[in-house]
């Protein structure tokens, strides 16, 4: 069985959703951090980490292994 996650990175929040084989959503998970901290702070640090806190998360979550 085959597993995918996607992204929606936006301005002001961040989202994951994982997907299994089939189109069926298995979980979502998100952080409000967005490319906007990433202009103020300039620095990409605090976006990296929302996405690993939300591609983490649901693959905990869901007990989906990478």
């Amino acid at each position: 069985m085959g597993y995918q996650i996607t992204l929606d990175v936006g301005t002001t929040n961040t989202r994951a959703f994982l997907w299994q084989e089939g189109r069926s959503l298995l979980a979502s998970r998100s952080a409000e951090i967005g490319v906007a901290c990433t202009a103020v702070d300039g620095d990409n640090r605090r976006l990296r980490e929302a996405v690993g806190f939300c591609v983490e998360g649901l693959l905990q979550n869901s007990g989906v292994r990478a």
